[in-house]
């Protein structure tokens, strides 16, 4: 049999020449920490023209400070105020953003998107400790991020701000630091900590003037009521308008307004309900009596029939004292 007379290892044989245009992994670059490495790759143009990005909700106008500049009854979350960077705050919003501790810079890659509804899938690096070998792996956790205009894309590396948005949504995108594909340009924009900021306050707002207006509209006054029209809402059957100017309601209106909010039908079908359960309990009480006068006519001794008042005898414990209960 013939054999090969020179054996060379695999380490001896020449490599061939690389090119410049290699491809390389996009999600590996957003893990490396040379910031070169994000310059490697560039994506290729689009070849259909996208629409223009449509404007953000909130231009920095006047109204947006005037919202700014307005106090809240209550407390703002700490979230809202912690990278926002505006000089129109109140003396309280100000000191609760200065105490407010900036939290670690959160950069991960986006791993799902479109799936869910303003919300992706960012996975985010992290090293994590092994106690039995005394060492740090890499890892990685996956978080749910809000995004308010559907603006990233799978691939895309963004840096995140900690929100709570829902229960299981607790960060939001902040910028996209490198896009995939789609240029930034192209696509919706992301709100500001300040745009985000207005949004809460305007919602807030418009939220303690729709409230202000139904207890208006609850106490009688028309205007609360034409306003809340107005807006779309209805100001329900409690608050429906009296015939006359200034004319007072009388009792019996009252009385069946009353009873037909949504609050009193609770109260009165959890009353329905108790009354349905004393009813039940007052049938039972009286079948029982029924079955122990019966019982009592047959001669068998139930426990209706026992004395229920005086001390009650203990029963004799000794073997005497039980022989002598036994005859």
């Amino acid at each position: 049999m013939s054999r090969s007379l020179l054996r060379l290892p695999i380490r001896t044989v020449p490599r061939a020449p690389q090119k410049g245009n290699q491809w390389i992994c996009r999600r590996c670059l957003a893990t490396e920490a040379d910031e070169s490495a994000s310059i490697r790759f560039q994506p290729a143009p689009l070849k259909e023209s996208r629409p223009s990005p449509t404007p953000s909700p909130h231009n920095n106008t006047n109204t947006d400070i005037a919202y700014l500049r307005r106090p809240l009854p209550h407390k703002i979350p700490v979230q809202y105020l912690q990278h926002s960077t505006t000089e129109h705050l109140p003396p309280k919003e100000q000191e609760q953003r200065d105490e407010a501790e900036a939290h670690k810079p959160i950069v991960g890659v986006v791993v799902s998107a479109g799936k869910m509804q303003r919300t992706v899938k960012v996975r985010v690096p992290r090293m994590e400790w092994n106690k039995r070998i005394k060492k740090h792996f890499r890892s990685y956790v996956r978080l749910l991020v809000h995004d308010p205009n559907s603006s990233l894309v799978e691939g895309d590396v963004v840096s995140l701000h900690r929100l709570r948005v829902a229960e299981r949504v607790r960060h939001v995108v902040a910028s996209i630091i490198t896009p995939f594909g789609i240029p930034v340009e192209d696509r919706p924009p992301i709100p500001t900590p300040d745009e985000r900021l207005i949004a809460y306050k305007e919602k807030r707002f418009n939220r303690l003037h729709r409230r202000k207006l139904r207890a208006s509209a609850a106490a009688g006054s028309e205007k609360a009521m034409r306003k809340l029209q107005d807006l779309g809402l209805d100001p329900g059957e409690v608050v429906k308008p009296v015939k006359g100017s200034g004319a007072e309601r009388q009792p019996e209106d009252q009385t069946k307004a009353q009873a037909k909010s949504p609050v009193n039908e609770r109260a009165q079908r959890n009353k329905g309900r108790e009354m349905k359960l004393k009813q039940q309990a007052e049938a039972n009480i009286l079948e029982a009596k029924e079955k122990g006068e019966r019982l009592n006519k047959k001669g068998i001794v139930t426990g209706s029939s026992l004395p229920t008042q005086g001390p009650l005898t203990d029963p004799p414990t000794s073997r005497a004292g039980q022989k002598g209960a036994r005859k």
